[in-house]
């Protein structure tokens, strides 16, 4: 399919198996935080510091810190934090992967593609 100028794959396959790739990854690996910061602003925003959620998270917006307060109020036993940033963690590769495979039929790209997904969520 071309649209302006830019000839777009309509074989949605590759993208299914970068996202079901990603999955199998979430699932069966120990996703982590690598540095200290985030258990901190986790610390801050669920109100584990000063005894109610606190959106003055460190490094974020307070749009966002206020959200996540907010949800931190409705349900304090959910982590939200931590599902918030696997959501747009998801979202972001979701859609890098399908504009990188929609724009090309190289299949080996697919497999590129994967491998990032891969060393990204691991």
């Amino acid at each position: 399919m071309l649209v302006n100028g830019v000839y777009f794959y309509e074989d949605k396959s590759n993208y299914c198996t970068v996202n079901i790739t990603g999955n199998i990854d979430f699932i069966f690996l120990n996703p982590h935080w690598i540095t200290n910061d985030d258990p901190g602003m986790l610390m801050i925003v669920s109100g584990q510091y000063s005894g109610s959620p606190d959106p003055h998270i460190i490094f974020s917006n307070i749009i966002l810190g206020k959200l996540l307060a907010y949800l931190f109020t409705l349900n304090m036993f959910i982590n939200w934090y931590t599902i918030f940033h696997f959501v747009i963690l998801y979202i972001s590769l979701s859609v890098i992967s399908f504009s990188i495979l929609s724009k090309s039929k190289n299949s080996q790209l697919l497999s590129v593609a994967t491998l990032i997904i891969i060393s990204i969520i691991s």
